[in-house]
């Protein structure tokens, strides 16, 4: 599985960190993208895996892509990516607010698998709860999203509507 994370603020790293601590990924497989360079670079090195500051490279053999992004900046996010997301990949949001159909309303795409997760902080020390909902999520991707979201902490799954 190659996964992609847009955004390497707190929650951002804290799922990279958590992901490859617990084995989830190899760090061959992860790619952090941020607008701030410094920042991407750095922790990139650290972890020892590849960064971009560019959105469209960064997605493009992404089997899922993490949305770690503030949610003022989310649908210009979507808008650039689009055209760049592998069909039929998954795109996990974690913006607070932003719900699946806004999503899709952004990225304008019927062939991806969209989710929305709700972590809170604890997730930053590996006890994380974090609340996953979806539209249509195939068993195997539901299992792909609870594999990842449980290296930070416990995943339960909710409606969409008690996310937030």
């Amino acid at each position: 599985m190659k996964l992609t994370i847009l955004g390497t603020g707190k929650m951002g790293e804290a799922l990279a960190r958590g992901m490859l601590a617990a084995g989830v990924l190899e760090t061959a497989d992860l790619i952090l993208c941020d607008v701030l360079a410094d920042r991407v670079y750095e922790l990139a090195a650290d972890l020892g895996v590849a960064a971009t500051t560019e959105p469209r490279d960064a997605v493009a053999e992404a089997s899922l892509t993490v949305l770690a992004v503030k949610p003022k900046d989310l649908a210009d996010l979507c808008r650039q990516i689009a055209p760049s997301l592998p069909q039929r990949s998954t795109v996990l949001s974690i913006a607070a607010g932003i719900t699946v159909r806004q999503l899709a309303d952004a990225l304008q795409r019927d062939d991806l698998v969209l989710a929305r997760a709700m972590p809170n902080t604890p997730c930053l020390v590996g006890a994380g709860a974090i609340g996953l909902s979806g539209n249509e999520i195939p068993e195997s991707t539901r299992l792909m999203l609870h594999r990842v979201l449980s290296s930070v902490g416990m995943v339960e799954e909710v409606p969409e509507a008690l996310l937030d």
